[in-house]
């Protein structure tokens, strides 16, 4: 749905709209991101942070590309993540994600290493242009 809503303004895949956001969280000096190579090429990351105020630690950004999906990538990704944090004397740690089909795998391999739902939200869509099409400004 979001491409659909989206796509037809921005123009471009929702990948290539948050490359740039991605990019910045893990070039970040408050960012730790863990990568993984195959045979010289980019494989997957994962990124972790802390909270300066809460000291609770927070999983960002992390994929596998789709080429290297079912090694194990994101567990490992995701595992190095939090013994970086457990070795920086984080106790708790979130991790923010999708309730849609696409982010599936994300909530098995959270939910496999021990995270456990604390809020569900919805994120509501209005086209303005559909709301007001009869109408003039």
């Amino acid at each position: 749905k979001r491409e659909q809503a989206y796509g037809r303004i921005m123009g471009k895949p929702w990948q290539d709209r948050i490359e740039a956001s991605v990019r910045a969280a893990l070039e970040s000096p408050h960012v730790t991101a863990f990568k993984a190579e195959i045979d010289g090429e980019l494989a997957g990351f994962a990124s972790v942070s802390i909270n300066p105020e809460s000291g609770l630690g927070d999983v960002g950004y992390n994929a596998v590309d789709p080429r290297f999906l079912g090694r194990g990538l994101g567990k490992k990704l995701l595992e190095a993540g939090l013994r970086h944090l457990h070795a920086c004397g984080v106790r708790e740690v979130e991790v923010t994600t999708g309730l849609d089909a696409g982010h599936a795998p994300a909530r098995v391999i959270y939910e496999s290493a021990g995270f456990k739902p604390f809020i569900s939200s919805i994120r509501y869509n209005l086209d303005l242009g559909e709301r007001y099409a009869n109408t003039s400004v």
